[in-house]
């Protein structure tokens, strides 16, 4: 059963180059797009796009407007919905282009668990926790795939001199 284990993931995100890091956190917020809630704002939802269109073109094509990417993740840090899983992961991938940093990778992918997570509880109703419960969630499907994509694309990412198409053609993206 595969586990969040950040100390373990956070060392090894900080050993990729940083394209590497942006593709891991660009695919953990791609998975919690489909993880999370239709948000209920337009202008969200199009900030969102527009956040994922401009890093697939930064991994795929490695032209990108920090001035651009700056922005975008200026707008998303303003949004009332800031704190969404689905927004959150976007932010923190524009942060990793921005700086390079593994932390904002690991924080990316921090929010893909919780989303899987909060989707697993909300599918068995969970009104207490305990030891029992916990065990459940980490589970279930729905957890289990999520850590399964992150350990797929660290390992993609670190052994694949292609690994960041790889990443990337999962999501079929093409700039």
């Amino acid at each position: 059963m595969h586990t969040f284990d950040e100390p373990a993931l956070f060392a090894a995100l900080e050993k990729l180059p940083t394209a590497e890091r942006v593709a891991f956190a660009f695919a953990a917020a791609m998975r919690v797009q489909k993880l999370g809630h239709e948000l209920q704002s337009e202008a969200c939802r199009t900030l969102l796009a527009n956040a994922r269109h401009a890093v697939a073109a930064y991994l795929l094509t490695a032209k990108f407007s920090a001035g651009e990417i700056a922005r975008l993740s200026s707008s998303l840090d303003e949004l009332p919905e800031l704190d969404d899983d689905q927004v959150a992961a976007s932010a923190y991938m524009l942060r990793c282009v921005l700086t390079g940093e593994a932390k904002n990778a690991l924080w990316a992918a921090r929010r893909a668990y919780d989303a899987a997570d909060q989707r697993a509880q909300d599918e068995f109703e969970v009104e207490e926790f305990s030891p029992t419960v916990e065990k459940a969630i980490l589970s279930s499907q729905v957890v289990q795939s999520e850590l399964r994509a992150q350990a797929n694309d660290l390992s993609l990412l670190q052994t694949n001199p292609h690994g960041i198409g790889l990443v990337c053609e999962q999501y079929q993206l093409h700039v």
